[in-house]
């Protein structure tokens, strides 16, 4: 039985899948959203203002946030001019009938916090997810949107470039909803249970949250639509205790890296892989498969990284290129051969020893086919990076001895 794929590429086209989803839900139907940043800017507020306004219809919503990401000021790894979203505006979703979960609540995000510090894993084990889940029972629609893009501005004004892909299908439901009641029954993820907000700021964010949603027709002819035959829900190990025997997104990367055969693109943002990645990135590129990386000179470790990567592929005679037009890529596409794998997880080892992380793998000729055009014609914007001499370290020598200090908790696969 076939289902229907839509890719989603751009900021406006995600907004408007979002918009038709939620508009067109009524009483008893369910969304479920997992996000690691949601702010409290323009498009945060949008977003916050239509899953409120279902829940006074009567849809059962279940927001499912992350503390780093959405709960504090912007610092390395949420780099958003938005401000956090506050404890009124919880509280108040949550009175309006939201079901609302913290994943791994933080006092703050600075590492040197002695909370932080002294509750380690707490701080740097972090919920990645960008997934919409919904169960439209008049529409008779099920399915879920996987992918990169966020609820904060800059997601919205092609200053992170997304990718996204939303299949309707109840197979894809199934395990998706699983997955996220799995993770809520996890003693990490801590429901939202704030009463305390005053009647006044209760009225100022229901007045603020009260923007024009006008019925929209649940069509989705702004997109490209292709019918499928196969795809699965995946994601990175839940729970677990050994980092480095953990059940990751990046097994299945590389899995599919060493078998790629006859065409193949990896894009990532954050491009910092261990010693087995870069085997299987070294194989991939063997077969004719290009490495596309995001921006990475000021960032504060991913010039480390890409450094080692440079180092390691250039000795083989092989490049990476990187991206230099406006903004900066935020998707983390991989197609091999048939099998695309749109995903939440980055290139780094914060997806392998850290994150929560999840994907969509499908397997289509025509959908890999669109994907590998669609890479093609951004190639423009890429710059070829063939030694180590171009990967820039911009930081003082008091910085790096900072950085290598630091190494071992956050990126000690270096």
């Amino acid at each position: 039985m076939y289902m229907k794929a839509y890719p989603i590429l751009k900021g406006n086209s995600f907004y408007l899948s979002i918009e038709r989803l939620i508009l067109n839900a009524s009483a008893d139907d369910e969304i479920i959203a997992n996000y690691f940043v949601i702010r409290e800017d323009t498009m945060g507020l949008k977003f916050c203002s239509l899953l409120l306004d279902a829940a006074k219809r009567g849809v059962r919503i279940k927001l499912i946030i992350d503390s780093y990401g959405s709960c504090h000021v912007a610092g390395n790894g949420t780099e958003y001019i938005g401000d956090p979203l506050s404890e009124d505006l919880l509280t108040t979703l949550r009175l309006n009938g939201i079901e609302l979960y913290i994943y791994r609540p933080i006092i703050s995000n600075k590492i040197l916090h002695p909370f932080n510090l002294f509750q380690w894993k707490n701080y740097s084990r972090r919920n990645h997810n960008k997934i919409f889940v919904f169960n439209l029972k008049r529409l008779k629609k099920r399915g879920v949107i996987v992918g990169d893009t966020q609820w904060a501005n800059e997601h919205f004004n092609s200053q992170f470039i997304g990718h996204n892909l939303l299949i309707f299908s109840t197979d894809l439901y199934i395990q998706a909803k699983q997955y996220n009641t799995n993770l809520l029954h996890t003693d990490e993820c801590k429901q939202y249970l704030n009463n305390h907000v005053s009647s006044k700021a209760m009225s100022f964010w229901e007045k603020r949250l009260s923007f024009l949603h006008k019925k929209v027709p649940f069509q989705f002819n702004f997109l490209n639509e292709f019918h499928i035959e196969k795809a699965d829900f995946v994601y990175s190990e839940i729970q677990f205790d050994c980092m480095e025997s953990r059940k990751t997104i990046q097994d299945i990367e590389i899995n599919l890296l060493k078998k790629m055969q006859t065409k193949g693109v990896y894009c990532t943002p954050y491009f910092c892989p261990d010693l087995k990645m870069l085997k299987a990135l070294l194989s991939f590129l063997k077969k004719g498969g290009k490495v596309f990386i995001g921006k990475y000179s000021d960032d504060p470790y991913l010039p480390y990284g890409v450094h080692q990567a440079i180092k390691y592929l250039s000795k083989k005679c092989f490049s990476v290129f990187s991206y230099e037009g406006y903004g900066n890529v935020h998707y983390k596409d991989l197609i091999c051969d048939d099998q695309v794998f749109i995903k939440s997880a980055n290139g780094e080892g914060r997806s392998r020893f850290y994150n929560l992380d999840s994907g969509i793998l499908v397997q289509d000729h025509e959908l890999a086919k669109y994907f590998i055009m669609e890479h093609k014609k951004s190639e423009a914007y890429f710059s070829e990076i063939m030694t180590v001499e171009q990967v820039e370290i911009k930081h003082t020598f008091f910085e790096r001895v900072i950085k290598f200090l630091f190494r071992p908790f956050y990126y000690h696969h270096l």
